[in-house]
């Protein structure tokens, strides 16, 4: 079959139109109600919950500040997983696993191409934010009995989950007042701090936070119904411990006091 230059310039125009039709419809296509965030990022920041305190009102506000800082520190797409710690490390709940919605930054073809749309996200974040209230409400409120608070066994369980799938930073609410079968309290703050290490390492108990910042905060009272202030040795060897354990784990930075910092 025998094509003119008229012919040629005709079939490549309605081409050109096909192809401009087609990117139309992908580009107008409705979004799916559901983008995968994590995508766009392969961070892990791991919250751990102490469930076996009563919390009043300074812990609550102690609380609500470092969410804050802690939320304030999350990037597109990075997720952000909380477990809690009771009585036994086999019970701790993960009551919170998603990533931080948002469009990562890019040019025109990126904007073009991508599932992500700024309204989507916006609205994403919002749910976001209020199912992580949720789930943190019901722990500052909702008070549940516990006769032991084993934190240095869940602390080791929960950090082998995330490591290997990109632990960036651990982040602990707690008072720290180890009370479990394997360090009954006041062990940790009459105890030698690096026999009781040894002993961690000893049964596999230290923590996958190797090369991570590690932040514990909401330490310096003691489980009393007053919640008295520890006393300064008690405070003092309590610290040393959490250090001792953490810095034998290899974490890249120990912060560990009242506040989150």
């Amino acid at each position: 079959m025998h094509y003119s230059a008229q012919n040629i310039s005709g079939l490549l125009s309605s081409m050109v139109g096909a192809i401009v039709l087609v990117s139309l419809a992908l580009i107008h296509k409705p979004v799916e109600a559901s983008v995968n965030y994590c995508e766009f990022s392969n961070k892990i920041t791991l919250l751990v919950v102490d469930r076996t305190t009563f919390y009043d009102d300074t812990d609550r506000r102690t609380l609500i500040d470092g969410l804050s800082n802690l939320y304030n520190d999350l990037s597109v797409g990075d997720r952000l997983v909380v477990h809690t710690i009771t009585d036994d490390r086999a019970m701790s709940d993960k009551i919170f696993d998603s990533c931080y919605p948002g469009c990562p930054e890019g040019g025109l073809v990126s904007w073009l191409v991508s599932s992500c749309r700024g309204g989507l996200a916006r609205s994403d974040l919002v749910e976001f934010k209020r199912r992580l209230a949720e789930k943190l409400r019901a722990i500052l409120f909702e008070h549940e009995r516990y006769p032991r608070s084993a934190i240095v066994e869940t602390l080791a369980s929960v950090t082998t989950l995330y490591y290997s799938y990109g632990l960036k930073r651990v982040v602990i609410f707690s008072d720290l007042l180890e009370n479990s079968l394997i360090f009954p309290w006041p062990a940790i703050v009459t105890g030698n701090t690096r026999s009781l290490v040894m002993d961690a390492a000893k049964l596999e108990l230290i923590p996958d936070v190797s090369g991570l910042p590690v932040v514990g905060f909401g330490v310096g009272r003691r489980h009393d119904s007053e919640r008295s202030p520890l006393l300064p040795h008690h405070r003092y060897k309590l610290e040393r411990f959490w250090r001792g354990l953490l810095d034998a784990a290899g974490a890249e930075s120990v912060a560990i006091g009242e506040w989150y910092r």
